[in-house]
């Protein structure tokens, strides 16, 4: 069974790793440029990672029930039918 420690402590491995990748030279320099995805440029795909960050982190400080275990499933599905959308994060 997952407990909260362990989901704490994933998401604190998680997030470091975006910290990381973000701080890149590479990422600055690529900024404007296209990225791997179609849809966005280095600039929104970094947007979109950070923003993934502060997500998770809010759905971690929440009540339980408040969103449910399927709330950032169901988040990503909407974001995937409107991919613009991310990029304004």
């Amino acid at each position: 069974m997952t407990t909260a420690a362990d989901m704490y402590g994933s998401f604190l491995d998680s997030a470091a790793v975006a910290v990381a990748l973000l701080a890149d030279p590479a990422v600055a320099a690529a900024w404007d440029q296209a990225s791997a995805l179609a849809e966005f440029t280095v600039r929104g795909l970094a947007g979109h990672l950070a923003r993934q960050v502060i997500v998770v982190r809010e759905l971690l400080a929440d009540e339980p029930h408040r969103h449910g275990p399927t709330a950032v499933l169901r988040a990503l599905s909407r974001a995937e039918r409107a991919p613009a959308t991310i990029a304004a994060f």
